[in-house]
Formats: structure tokens, C-alpha cells, sequence
């Protein structure tokens, strides 16, 4: 809940923002309540989630949300290339293999909230290393503008999120 909070008040009013894997809606619908004028685009996969993610628009009754079914791979590439000031990434296993995705998605001087799992000791570091390798792949440039331990997840590795801004 601190993660969705803190990216609401990092929103601005009108900016247009690309919720990759958004599930049933968790940081579209807090996005949505902050920023009135501008849209979020909440892309998911599974069917069963976005049938939950459309009951939960509807429920709030927010109408800045777009819920997209499909892969963001093809949603982004047909319908949002260039679109987003903000993309939020909160799928820390793979968000990594969707980065090239969410660099066509961002406008320039766009925010990408990239969240990913790594081991505890230098966290921030090693995220922004393998941020840098697939922007250098898109040819575009990452400036890290924050970095925060989410969470534990074993042991010895942790959630990080970096806060990236793209051009």
C-alpha cells in the first residue's frame, strides 16, 4: 500500500500513466483518485483479472482508467507508443524483460517505476546496472532519480524499485 501512495503523490494532475500487469487494479485506482484529468491506461493479461479490474473501475467509479486486455508487448506497441509521462512496472520477477516495451511507451523526460528482484547487499546498484543494459539495448538513457528497498523477499534478496527518468 506505501508502494501505490507513493507513486499517487508522485503523479501529477493530467499527466498520462501506463499501469503494465495491473492486476485487478491495486495502483490504477489509487493513481485514478489523485491525478482527475489525466489517463491510466491498466494493461492486463489474464481475463479473470481484468473482469475484477473493470468491477473495481466501476465500483470507484473512475473514469480516467482504460482497462486494456492483452500482452503489453502488443497493447503498448499498437495503441501507446510515446504516450505515457509515467509507467508503473510492479511485476519484480520478469519486469526486467519488458523494460524495451516501457521505453517505447514513455514519452521523453517520462518516469518509468521499475520494480525487480535482487541480492540485498549494493540492491539499488545492481537494479540500475541491469536498467542501464536494456535501455543501452533501446537506445535511450536512464537517470536514476530515487531507489528504495520495497521489501524482504528471501533471505538474501530484496524488492527494489527504481524510479527512472527515460530519453
Amino acid at each position: 500500500s506505501h508502494e501505490r501512495l507513493r507513486i499517487s503523490e508522485l503523479t501529477k494532475n493530467g499527466e498520462n500513466v501506463i499501469v503494465m500487469f495491473a492486476g485487478v487494479g491495486p495502483f490504477a485506482l489509487v493513481i485514478a483518485k489523485k491525478n482527475k484529468s489525466g489517463n491510466i491506461v491498466a494493461i492486463e493479461l489474464n481475463p479473470e483479472a481484468v473482469y475484477y479490474l473493470e468491477e473495481n473501475i466501476s465500483l470507484n467509479k473512475k473514469k480516467n482508467i482504460i482497462p486494456e486486455k492483452g500482452d503489453v508487448r502488443k497493447v503498448v506497441k499498437e495503441k501507446y507508443i510515446g504516450f505515457a509521462d509515467r509507467i508503473v512496472m510492479p511485476l519484480p520477477h520478469s519486469a526486467h524483460e519488458f523494460l524495451d516495451v516501457a521505453f517505447l511507451g514513455i514519452k521523453d523526460g517520462g518516469v518509468v517505476h521499475f520494480y525487480t528482484i535482487v541480492e540485498q547487499e549494493g540492491a539499488a546498484q545492481k537494479a540500475f546496472m541491469l536498467a542501464q543494459k536494456e535501455a543501452e539495448r533501446a537506445g535511450v538513457k536512464v537517470k536514476l532519480l530515487s531507489s528504495r528497498i520495497v521489501r524482504p523477499y528471501s533471505p538474501k534478496e530484496v524488492q527494489v524499485v527504481l524510479d527512472l527518468e527515460v530519453s
